[in-house]
């Protein structure tokens, strides 16, 4: 590959610091002028009536030349569109520079934005979000190759307040017609990534307007083709699964109410509705789909654009006209073919921060955009620097590993398809021998010899050469459906089940036995280094046992309900049901409905583990990973711990910080290890902590450090870190590379 050098070309425009202004032209066929930098590229620029035209030989490095540019304190960010055309091959690049008062170059961040290689005259606009305190900006036009041509014909800034002014539908207003057609309806431009608020690739404007009787929300979404767009679902039911396709989504709030709703739609005209609510206040906020209101959706598509328009009627939100009183508002969209969620609202969450939703106030006329706010750190401020020394020189004998894989195939189909199999094997090869050396578990069984290329003799080598063993889960999505469909009594639809129950710990059972049938087996008892029960085992628990939402179940439920009244509720205290209206006896159901589950869950570790000490002699059994990631779940681990080498728990301060406060949040970490390590005290104490971004929340490297040390100081002998999907890899890859450092480093710790 050759080395592609970067001659960068930068408009420079004496222009003085000046009051607001919605627009800013910049006309290089006229006055407006571009000085290269330095000198010596000068000959490298020309100019006629088209404008500006750099031609970059092979002989040249590079060329810097700036413009500054004064930014309006309202601004808090802006479309810049650019009219150029290059080489074919070259792309153009613009690199922004956001400067403070009297700072330097750069002082407040900088921006590297690529454009769309083009051989014809082409504008293209792309959202720039400015950090708060910016005065100046310092715009860099570039092209990358080797050599090419880029010629500069206009540049269009228009600077964009976070507050817009709404107006009621003006006369002959029909939302028949596509929003770009609308006049006189309010513009609230740009879409936001949800994990990281930075604008969104393809982006996504709105037009919003209202009369007495309905709200009207237009999207106008950019699509690189019609076919370019996944709409599957042609479902004219309620609660289509439109999930699976693109699909744009609106969200709104009644916050004196405590309660959203959630509307989506794919370009079939497929709908999806529901209310958003929280079980409790502070408790996430989450869709409850059983709702259904009466609104519409008409679809527009174009080549380039998929306009829509959302019509809500007040009456179907229990409204008797036009609300007084603000409503909070957010608008989503799906972008299968990019993998990116969007929205309108600028904070790095996702769609249901209901609390984070924009302001929108009718009755005054205006819309507010919510945008980030630097978040406070989960960092502790000690007063005692011992905290961090190590409390001894016996060697730590820690164990390490992740979740998440990291193989390029985990990737979006848009990603693997820019590397060639070399690549992908030597991608695969590099992470594998970095986790080697710091002493991780490989990735899980029973899919790394499918999924590794190599198969089992690259295990082998890993082996080999760095002593890697790999994990075998017992449960996984596959397991549920075959124990439901093989007689398991206790489960929620074909998709959850009850792991407490005998027929899933039979079937567990017979699988393990059924092992050591297998051609493979000696495969298995080669690699296998750890064999992990089942991860936060109480989740489906409170669909399964609910006779509200699982009456398909009702015999079985009647069978739990005598059972728990004989053995734990003292004769009276039966089932509990979690979604029922609350009765005067419901806490002391609750308490023999855990007790009598926790026992049942105790006599599952005990068998399993008994089967994992016959089918893998010498490999320890990690029973369960307690659900701590806010809160606390009501499993009794005291009862499991004589039947569990080892046993975890999952903290995240990200989400116990949204559920509750930062004050609890900042120590959740090792208050949740040490509580497990009491309770559970025969056991060997492994913690999963936070590596990916959630409730909002983006780990810091320097955070995640924090949270494995208060985790060590506790008594953790292993950490476990949890990476959640393609979005943690490919915008949090800093916390992947942390997490590797800290597992490096615990190979060789003291305790």
């Amino acid at each position: 590959m050759p080395n592609f050098r970067i001659l960068c070309l930068t408009a420079l425009a004496a222009l003085p610091l000046c009051a607001w202004e919605a627009t800013r032209h910049f006309d290089f066929t006229g006055s407006h002028t571009l000085k290269p930098y330095p000198a010596a590229v000068a000959g490298s620029l020309s100019k006629n009536q088209d404008g500006y035209l750099l031609h970059k030989n092979p002989e040249l490095e590079k060329a810097c030349v700036y413009f500054n540019l004064a930014i309006p304190p309202e601004a808090k960010a802006m479309k810049y569109a650019f009219t150029y055309k290059n080489t074919d091959g070259a792309v153009p690049q613009l690199t922004v520079s956001f400067n403070v008062k009297d700072g330097g170059n750069g002082s407040n961040g900088m921006k590297k934005i690529t454009f769309p290689n083009s051989p014809d005259w082409r504008t293209h606009e792309v959202l720039i979000s400015i950090p708060n305190g910016t005065a100046t900006i310092q715009c860099t036009h570039a092209a990358i190759a080797h050599a090419y041509e880029l010629a500069l014909k206009t540049v269009d800034i228009t600077f964009l307040s976070d507050t817009f002014a709404i107006t009621a539908a003006p006369p002959g207003f029909s939302p028949a017609v596509p929003p770009s057609q609308w006049q006189n309806v309010a513009l609230l431009p740009g879409f936001h990534i949800c994990v990281t608020a930075e604008p969104a690739a393809e982006q996504t404007d709105l037009k919003l307007t209202f009369d007495q009787q309905n709200l009207y929300v237009g999207f106008l979404a950019q699509i690189s083709s019609r076919q370019a767009l996944v709409a599957k679902v042609e479902d004219k039911g309620p609660d289509a699964a439109v999930f699976r396709d693109d699909c744009l989504e609106l969200f709104l709030s009644a916050p004196e109410r405590n309660l959203a709703w959630h509307f989506a739609a794919n370009s079939n005209g497929s709908r999806f509705d529901g209310e958003i609510r929280q079980r409790v206040p502070g408790d996430p906020w989450k869709t409850q789909g059983d709702w259904n209101g009466d609104w519409t959706v008409t679809n527009f598509l174009e080549d380039n654009l998929w306009q829509a328009v959302f019509t809500i009627p007040w009456k179907t939100l229990d409204f008797a006209g036009i609300p007084q009183n603000p409503l909070g508002f957010n608008a989503g969209r799906e972008n299968k073919a990019s993998a990116e969620n969007s929205q309108w609202n600028a904070y790095d969450g996702n769609f249901h921060a209901v609390d984070k939703y924009a302001v929108l106030d009718l009755a005054n006329g205006t819309i507010e955009r919510t945008r980030r706010a630097d978040r406070a750190s989960f960092i502790v401020n000690r007063l005692n620097p011992q905290f961090e020394a190590v409390l001894t020189q016996e060697p730590g004998n820690f164990r390490t590993g992740t979740w998440g894989t990291a193989l390029l195939r985990e990737f979006p189909e848009k990603i693997r398809q820019l590397y060639s199999a070399e690549e992908e094997l030597a991608w695969q090869d590099t992470l594998l021998a970095a986790r080697g050396d710091a002493g991780m578990l490989g990735p899980p069984l029973p899919w790394a010899n499918r999924n590794l290329i190599g198969g089992w003799e690259k295990m082998r080598q890993l082996h080999e050469q760095f002593g890697t063993k790999f994990p075998y889960y017992l449960s996984n999505s596959a397991v549920t459906r075959m124990a439901i469909e093989a007689g398991a009594k206790y489960h929620y639809g074909k998709t959850a089940i009850d792991p407490a129950c005998e027929g899933y710990r039979e079937f567990v059972v017979n699988r393990l036995e059924e092992l050591k049938t297998k051609p493979y087996y000696p495969q298995y008892l080669e690699h296998v280094g750890l064999v992990f029960g089942i991860d936060e085992p109480t989740n489906s628990v409170r669909n399964v046992y609910s006779r509200m939402r699982n009456p398909a179940l009702a015999t079985a439920l009647d069978d739990a309900d005598a059972e728990i009244k004989a053995t734990t509720g003292f004769g009276r205290f039966g089932l509990y049901d979690g979604f029922a209206e609350p009765t005067p006896n419901i806490e002391f159901e609750r308490i023999a409905f855990w007790r009598w589950w926790s026992a049942n869950f105790a006599r599952y570790c005990r068998e399993v583990q008994a089967k994992v000490r016959e089918v893998f002699p010498g490999v320890d059994f990690k029973s369960t990973n307690r659900n701590t990631v806010s809160g606390v779940c009501p499993m009794d681990v005291a009862l499991l711990s004589p039947y569990s080498d080892w046993i975890s728990c999952d903290p995240y301060p990200t989400s116990t910080a949204a559920s509750y406060d930062l004050g609890r949040a900042l120590y959740h970490p090792g208050f949740s290890a040490k509580m497990l390590g009491d309770l559970a005290a025969q056991a060997k104490l492994c913690v999963t902590p936070q590596n990916f971004i959630y409730r909002g929340g983006r780990p810091r490297p320097e955070e995640m450090r924090e949270w494995a040390s208060q985790c060590l100081k506790v008594g953790a002998k292993m950490l476990y870190w949890y990476v959640e999907g393609p979005n943690t890899l490919m915008n949090m890859w800093d916390g992947n590379l942390e997490a590797l450092s800290i597992n490096k480093q615990l190979k060789t710790l003291p305790r």
